[in-house]
């Protein structure tokens, strides 16, 4: 006959899971002070975190962790996961992603986390070059649109944005990358919202000349999310410290 935990089960086995992955974090830790070392040391963020907002930090943490610092770049929702699962020791990402929301999805080896606001980008309107200032000053004439992907949270968070300006967030083509989306922009395919500092990283790296800017749609907070009870690491104070 199958078993099934009752909720009080299940609350002590997700409890238990977080005792041995404390556990786990802080025998590595004695065992890196025992030889000398920090061990890996692994950061997680967004792409628009990795190209802009977070790179002094980075450079920051690099000075400190040296090659043990390895780096993924991914959406929130994967990266704050990794850090749930004790895969990821620190990752910038979108504040409210589903990941943030749930807590978890429930599984005893997802931990709970702490988060920290390190950053608000302005999110702005960006339009072909060829696009006259009638249909810039018009939300209704604007679009169709290049997006991130369906159902991430800067999507929701843009597409909301839209319709409360009246405007039409039609789709014609999707990436999670926002030099690609300004690409897309400059050859004509569509409009897009992107982080204002997005503006100057044309395609070859230089300035953006064959797009044109509305205005500010919406503003986008970006955390810091770390593992509750991990033990303290220098290198995350020190990201965290360049960030202020």
């Amino acid at each position: 006959r199958r078993r099934v935990l009752s909720p009080a089960g299940h609350e002590v086995l997700l409890q238990a899971d977080r005792v041995l992955a404390q556990a786990s974090d802080l025998g590595r830790l004695a065992g890196q002070l025992r030889r000398g070392e920090r061990g890996t040391y692994r950061l997680g963020l967004i792409d628009s975190a990795a190209v802009a907002t977070c790179r002094p930090a980075l450079a920051a943490v690099r000075e400190l962790a040296g090659d043990a610092l390895h780096v993924t770049v991914d959406t929130s929702v994967p990266l704050t996961r990794g850090v749930q699962r004790g895969e990821l020791d620190l990752a910038v990402v979108v504040a409210d992603n589903a990941a943030l929301r749930s807590g978890g999805s429930g599984r005893a080896f997802e931990a709970t986390v702490t988060t920290a606001t390190v950053a608000e980008e302005s999110m702005v309107v960006v339009a072909p070059a060829a696009v006259g200032r009638g249909a810039l000053d018009d939300p209704s004439r604007w679009g169709p649109w290049v997006m991130p992907p369906a159902g991430s949270t800067t999507r929701r968070l843009i597409e909301g944005a839209l319709r409360l300006r009246g405007a039409d967030p039609t789709t014609t083509l999707e990436s999670s990358n926002p030099t690609v989306l300004l690409s897309m922009v400059e050859l004509g395919l569509g409009w897009a919202v992107l982080p204002d500092h997005t503006r100057g990283l044309g395609s070859d790296g230089g300035a953006v000349a064959d797009v044109v800017e509305a205005e500010e749609l919406v503003r986008r907070r970006l955390v810091a999310v770390t593992r509750s009870g991990c033990p303290p690491d220098p290198r995350t104070e020190r990201f965290l410290t360049s960030l202020a």
